[in-house]
C-alpha cells in the first residue's frame, strides 16, 4: 500500500496536517492539488496555500487550477491509484473520481452527515457539541 500512487487534494491548514501524516508514514504522494495561491493584505502579497508550502518542502509537484474541470488531464498524467481529498474546495470531476483503481477517500472534520459543508468544527462548537470526530 505504501507504494500506491496517491494524489492528495487539499488546501487548508487542516488538510496539510493530513498530508504531513501521509508523508511521515512513507506513503507515495505523487502530486498535490490545491486551490490557487491568493493575494492577501493591502499589498496583495501572494500567499501560498498550506498544502502547497508543505508539498514544496518535500518536492512534490503541485497543481493549482482555477477550475479543476479544465485540468483533468493535468491530474491524470500522474496516474493515481488512490485519491485522498480533504478541505479542497472544488467539486472533483467524475472522470478523475473514476480513474484510481483503489478509489477515492474524503476526510471531513465532522461526523457526517452532521455539520457537512464548510467550517464544520466552528459549527460544532457553536452548536454546543462536547464530542465530534472525523469521517
Amino acid at each position: 500500500m505504501k507504494q500506491t500512487r496517491i494524489i492528495f487534494f487539499g488546501t487548508t491548514e487542516f488538510a496539510s496536517g493530513i498530508l504531513q501524516t501521509l508523508i511521515d508514514e512513507g506513503y507515495n504522494v505523487v502530486a498535490v492539488v490545491s486551490q490557487p495561491d491568493k493575494p492577501v493584505g493591502r499589498k496583495h502579497t501572494i500567499q501560498i496555500t498550506p498544502t502547497h508550502a508543505l508539498a514544496d518542502q518535500y518536492q512534490i509537484p503541485v497543481i493549482q487550477p482555477d477550475l479543476l474541470k479544465e485540468h483533468v488531464d493535468d491530474v491524470l498524467r500522474y496516474e493515481p491509484e488512490l485519491i485522498l481529498t480533504c478541505a479542497y474546495g472544488q467539486f472533483v470531476p467524475v472522470r478523475i473520481l473514476e480513474y484510481p483503481r483503489l478509489g477515492c477517500i474524503n476526510v471531513h472534520p465532522s461526523l457526517l452527515p452532521k455539520y457537512r459543508g464548510g467550517a464544520p468544527i466552528h459549527h460544532a462548537v457553536m452548536g454546543g457539541e462536547t464530542e465530534t470526530g472525523v469521517s
